[in-house]
């Protein structure tokens, strides 16, 4: 009998339009001077935090929870600055790199809670775009995240990028009033919403 792989599942914090729109006008750029669309905002490509992620059997999905992360919200949220870091497949990937604080550290316990009951250890499948190839190093970043020291983030997508290509007056606070349980692509995109939780 054949055995199917496990789905790449994320719990996300929707963004408010601000920091959303701010985002993906990063992106944009970042796209335009690398030309490489595997970050690239759009319908089926959100900006976002991730909160937990993990490999999901499909048949288990429907367990999967928002509703312990209700308490949670609305949430304040600091993007401190931009970094761009190197990926586990020699990408540089540049994101907004947001505080760790008492209430979001709670927040991703939650999350990664609810993920933790029906996550499995194996390599789980990303949604793939027509014409793009598997990223292994994706999935094993999925596979992996609930043993991982949390890092908050927001990936704005592959090449260099620094505060000034912000127009973001940093420290730049907003508040988050709900959560997203998306199906993920390439570069850890929210590829497909399965359930919104909101205050």
């Amino acid at each position: 009998m054949h055995h199917a792989h496990p789905l790449t599942v994320d719990i996300a914090v929707v963004l408010p339009a601000g920091i959303r729109d701010e985002a993906a006008r990063i992106n944009r750029l970042l796209v335009g001077h690398s030309r490489d669309r595997t970050i690239c905002f759009g319908p089926d490509a959100v900006p976002h935090i991730t909160l937990a992620m993990a490999a999901v059997p499909e048949g288990d999905l429907a367990g999967i929870s928002l509703e312990s992360l209700g308490p949670h919200f609305p949430l304040d949220i600091t993007v401190t600055g931009i970094s761009t870091v190197t990926t586990g497949s020699g990408q540089r990937v540049a994101g907004f790199d947001i505080a760790i604080d008492g209430p979001l550290l709670a927040l991703h316990r939650a999350a990664a809670k609810a993920l933790g009951e029906v996550a499995v250890d194996e390599e789980p499948v990303l949604i793939l775009r027509d014409g793009e190839e598997d990223e292994p190093s994706m999935a094993a970043y999925a596979r992996d995240f609930l043993r991982a020291r949390y890092s908050p983030h927001i990936t704005l997508g592959r090449g260099e990028a620094s505060e000034r290509d912000t127009t973001l007056p940093l420290p730049y606070r907003f508040t988050a009033e709900g959560a997203v349980l998306c199906r993920v692509g390439t570069g850890g995109a929210c590829r497909q919403v399965l359930r919104e939780m909101y205050i």
